[in-house]
């Protein structure tokens, strides 16, 4: 058949392609028909076999409904952006299509037309930016058309040093990416009409599920403060009630010459009274303001968090 339709002289093709899906036994079986009667074998001087297209980890297939025209997609997506997402990943190699990919691929190209036009023609006799970008393009795309190699020596090369305008017009159109006149203008971003409703849904469902899990942010607030603060209000509790004692021993010792009953200023009667009760007493208060002050910051963060989110 290939010969009746297609090589009538028998000399062969020089590139035969299809889909890995093809190699056996369609392909084989088609050497098998066509080389021996052939003038000049092999039927193929190159075999070009394209890796399997995946939509969301599955094979596409009518059979499982996930079979979209490129048609459909054109009319969601930059047709240049659908472009470089092939391109990244390499003619042999299994693609598997999302939504999210084509985004990617979409921002990836953001960057190569950032580049275009932030570039400026060469003027005759001015040096190349990069004298070695054409050598590390030619090299990837020798290496069995390795398109996703040449997509990552254009990254760099936009990353690091900007080629000149002239490299970019020569290099992209060979990747099937030919520059118009909407690379030169700078990008808008145009949302959808109900971008803000979709917006405040999603938000919605995001606090419907953690009010499911039951981990609302006034809750994952509430135990992370509820431990801290009974340790502030511990602390200030030993320190005043230490405090308190020993500052009243201190007021009766000032006002009847002799130590008070105190069990605990018993204790430290061998040191410095008047040392020991100062700095108690400093403690105790310093522990009351730091209290306050932490009590008034966990009070305006509850009512941050009550204000923004749901029982």
């Amino acid at each position: 058949m290939s010969r009746a339709l297609l090589d009538r002289e028998g000399i062969g093709f020089d590139i035969h392609g299809g889909g890995a899906d093809l190699i056996f036994p369609h392909h084989e079986n088609e050497i098998a028909q066509s080389e021996p009667l052939m003038a000049r074998p092999p039927m193929a001087n190159f075999w070009v076999h394209g890796g399997l297209l995946l939509f969301d980890n599955k094979k596409m297939a009518k059979s499982l409904g996930n079979f979209e025209p490129l048609s459909s997609l054109l009319e969601r997506h930059d047709p240049q952006a659908i472009r470089w997402l092939f391109l990244q990943t390499g003619y042999r190699k299994v693609m598997n299509f999302t939504e999210d990919s084509i985004a990617s691929a979409g921002l990836g190209l953001a960057r190569i037309k950032a580049a275009y036009r932030e570039s400026t023609p060469a003027t005759d006799g001015e040096p190349i930016v990069e004298p070695g970008l054409d050598a590390r393009m030619e090299a990837a795309l020798d290496d069995d058309m390795n398109t996703a190699a040449a997509v990552a020596v254009l990254y760099d090369a936009v990353a690091h040093a900007p080629p000149a305008r002239e490299e970019l017009d020569y290099w992209l159109p060979i990747l099937g990416i030919v520059p118009n006149a909407s690379w030169l203008e700078e990008p808008t971003v145009d949302f959808a009409a109900d971008f803000v409703d979709k917006l405040q849904q999603a938000l919605r469902e995001a606090r419907v599920e953690a009010k499911i899990d039951g981990a609302t942010p006034l809750r994952q607030w509430l135990r992370i403060k509820i431990p801290l603060m009974r340790t502030h209000i511990a602390l200030v509790l030993v320190f005043g009630v230490a405090g308190g004692f020993l500052a009243f021993d201190q007021f009766y010792i000032m006002t009847h010459g002799s130590p008070g009953t105190s069990t605990l200023t018993s204790v430290f009667d061998i040191y410095n009274t008047s040392f020991v009760n100062f700095n108690l007493g400093y403690g105790a208060a310093l522990s009351a303001i730091v209290m306050v002050v932490l009590l008034a910051f966990s009070l305006i963060q509850l009512l941050i968090v009550r204000g923004s989110s749901e029982y």
